[in-house]
Order: structure tokens, then sequence, then C-alpha cells
């Protein structure tokens, strides 16, 4: 009875131990916060968005309509916060957007979008959950596989809408949201194996206890989405061995997220330092007001390390046209792991582009004339995969994607 008392006592001992580390957390993110945000005013700078006019402005100037709303998570009410970029013309295709950790959708990845727009294209994006402007709590991703199946509900919901059912979609992921978008086509490929069974949301891993691969439990609640193509910048099919937790860290992982799930403890390099190349572009990246700067929580890093560890596993599965994009010199994922996945992929359609000297944040960190490099061959990618697409829908007499 005194051991059970002791075991309960030294529990909320902890919990209360918790709770202090959080609001010192939360003491010091508001205050960071507002020291940037004393400087920008100081130097005449928004802290709404990375550039020096209003949003409605910004997207006038380029030609692109914008809008904002918030989706409501399948999984359990949360409310995702979400954004639409459309072109001055009728779409060519939809593109469903994934952010990386401690990213969102409204600071330099809404350059991505607006870029992606004025070529042509209806652009789809949403914060993750504990991510930006959605709700949960900062930087804590409890459920990898939730996450994706809160991204096929809301892309599947916006493929719905009529201007945009007979269009081609494909998913672009950046770091994290790579990884998120291989999960999705490894989730959708399984319905398609298996298309009588309709599991229901699990919050268990796509890894069965014994650790064997369990290609069902991977099929969400019947919502789905057929995908044409993926571009994967600078994905996380593994993390670097540079930005792995210390040992014993990451053999214990599991064990002490049970018991502290949202402890941001876990000790990692400054990713955000390693990932921009170019200096002005990093104090861009740093001025976000969204992004979560703290540690990886315990949760987050476990479930982080489940997800690429099951990647590396199923990269021979990976069957659909995909571009991977990634720096020669990235040191925040790795690689060697998207040689791999090229090498290993069963996709009869299937590009690897390698750009010596370049960092993690290709589009964001890169040198201005780097950056058209890659875009110029993100267009000429999508352009060709749209082509391949009509021809075979008109070879087939079907207008559906």
């Amino acid at each position: 009875m005194k051991r059970e008392q002791g075991n309960r006592e030294r529990e909320r001992e902890r919990e209360r131990e918790e709770k202090r580390r959080e609001e010192k957390r939360r003491e010091r993110e508001e205050k960071r916060r507002e020291e940037r945000e004393a400087m920008a005013d100081q130097q005449g700078q928004h802290m709404k968005n990375p550039w020096s006019c209003d949003e409605e402005e910004h997207y006038q100037k380029h030609g692109v309509e914008g809008s904002s709303s918030f989706f409501i998570s399948p999984r359990g009410g949360l409310r995702l916060f979400t954004r639409t970029f459309l072109p001055s013309s009728p779409p060519l295709a939809c593109i469903g957007m994934i952010h990386g950790y401690t990213a969102d959708i409204s600071w330099t990845f809404q350059n991505t979008a607006i870029r992606l727009a004025k070529m042509g294209f209806a652009v789809f994006g949403m914060d993750m959950e504990g991510h930006g402007q959605s709700d949960g709590l900062k930087g804590f991703l409890p459920d990898l596989d939730g996450i994706a199946l809160d991204f096929i509900a809301f892309f599947a919901s916006k493929k719905s809408e009529a201007p945009f059912k007979d269009l081609p979609f494909f998913l672009f992921g950046e770091s994290l949201g790579g990884g998120i978008c291989l999960l999705i086509h490894l989730m959708e490929s399984a319905k398609q194996e298996a298309p009588e069974v309709e599991s229901q949301i699990s919050s268990r891993s796509p890894v069965d206890d014994d650790g064997d691969d369990d290609k069902d439990g991977l099929s969400s609640s019947g919502i789905s989405i057929r995908l044409d193509g993926i571009l994967l910048l600078s994905p996380m099919c593994k993390i670097s061995d540079s930005m792995k937790p210390p040992w014993p860290l990451p053999q214990l992982l599991n064990l002490v997220a049970a018991f502290a799930p949202t402890w941001p403890i876990v000790v990692t390099k400054d990713h955000r330092k390693l990932s921009f190349r170019d200096p002005a572009k990093l104090e861009i990246s740093l001025r976000n007001p969204n992004k979560y700067s703290g540690r990886p929580r315990l949760r987050t890093a476990a479930e982080m390390v489940r997800i690429t560890e099951y990647l590396g596993r199923r990269l021979e599965d990976v069957s659909i046209p995909f571009i991977v994009f990634h720096g020669e010199k990235d040191v925040v994922t790795d690689p060697e792991v998207s040689k791999e996945l090229f090498a290993k992929a069963r996709s009869q359609d299937k590009t690897l582009k390698l750009y010596d000297g370049m960092w993690h944040a290709l589009l964001a960190g890169e040198r201005d004339e780097d950056v058209e490099t890659i875009y110029r061959d993100i267009e000429d990618w999508l352009k060709v995969r749209i082509r391949r697409t009509e021809k075979i829908n008109k070879g087939t007499g079907n207008n559906a994607t």
C-alpha cells in the first residue's frame, strides 16, 4: 500500500514538474516573441507575414486569389487552419501541400504556394495539429498516422468541390511533410489492395506490436483521394544521424514518452540554423511568430522515429509517380535515403534531383538564383505529368481523377 501511494505521489510530482516546465517554456517563448516584435517594429517590418505589405495586396501583386478557413479534423474536432490559393485562370491541376515539423503554411511556405498558383495550379495547405494557427499544444504531434488522415480528409473535401473534382491531384511535401506524403500514398495503396477493408481510424501505428507491417491497418475510415503524383522536398524518410538524439535516448523514447509525452526535453541540434544557407533568409524564418521554437516533445520525437523507421522498411512499396529534390549538403534529412528511395521504389515514373552544395530548406533558404532553378524543375515535372494524365484519361474515356 505504501509503495502504491509512493508511486502515485511520484507520478503527481512528475505531472506538477511537467506543468512548471511548460509554464516556464511559454514564458520564455512569449518573451522572445515580444523581443522579436519590438525589433521588427523598430525596423518597420511586419510580423503578420514575411513581406513589407498586406497579404491581400501581396496576392494581387502576384495575380493570385488567396483565402483562409478552418477544417474540422475527423479525429476529434480539432480546428485546423487552412489556406487556398487559386490562379487567375482555370487551374491545370490541384496540389495539396504539407509543411514540415515546427513550420506552418503562413510564413515562407506561403511563398511556394503563391508561386505554384502563378504556374496555374490550385493549391491547398493546412497547418497540422499543434502547428501554426491550428488547435493543439505547440510542437506536439502525438499521432502521425492521425495527422496523415487529417490531410486525406481535408484534401478529399477540396477535391470534391465542383471546380476541382475532374483535375489531377498531386501532393507536395517538405521535410516531415514529405514523409507524411509517402505515408498517405501507402494508406491509399492499402485501400486499393483491400477495398473491402474499411478499418476505423486508429491511434495505433501502421506497425503491429510484434513489429510486422500491418498494411490493412493503414486504411483510414472510407475517406479516400486518388493521387496522380508526389513532389518531395528534402523528405524525412529517415532522421539524419547528425540530428538524432544522443544515445540512449532513442531507445528510451517510447518508455519515457508514455509517462510524460509533452515534455520538451529531447536534445537535438537547432535544425533551423542547419537548414538555411542564406543568413538573411534564416533571419526571416526566425521572425515567424507562429513557429514552434522549443525542443522536440517526447511523443513527437518518438513518432518521428517510428514513422521514419516504418517508411524505411516500405520504400519498395512506393508505386506512385514521384520526384525527389534534395540538397547534397543537407544534414537535417539524409540525401542518401532519397537515393535509396529512388533505387528501391517500384514506381515506373520516378525522378531524383540532387543539388550540389544546397542545404535542407531548398525553396526558403537558398540563393534566389538556385531557388529559381528548383522552381523550373518543379514546373517542368508537373506539366509533363499533367499531359500524361490527360492522355490516359482520353484513352480510357475517363474524365475523373
